[in-house]
């Protein structure tokens, strides 16, 4: 059977808590509020990632969720990356 390619949804709304972020890179692991505890890879494309104190690192630091715009890389039909795009209510 041919390896079936992931889905990429559209924009929605999730509640993260991001436990690693790299800022030069934007490459994160976030665990996903209201899901199992299970920590998911995540890419934050917002440019404000480079920016100090932004509200990814800053939610960070202080161990809060965050609410985030993302679209999701789905297979097998679980969220396996998160691409975040924007903070949001920050």
């Amino acid at each position: 059977m041919a390896d079936v390619p992931p889905e990429i949804t559209s924009e929605s709304d999730y509640i993260v808590r991001i436990t690693e972020l790299d800022m030069e890179t934007g490459n994160c692991r976030i665990a996903i509020i209201g899901e199992d505890d299970a920590r998911i890879a995540g890419k934050i494309v917002d440019p404000a990632v480079a920016v100090p104190n932004n509200p990814y690192v800053t939610a960070m630091a202080a161990c809060v969720p965050l609410r985030v715009r993302a679209k999701a890389l789905i297979r097998d039909g679980a969220i396996e990356r998160l691409y975040l795009s924007d903070a949001i209510n920050t």
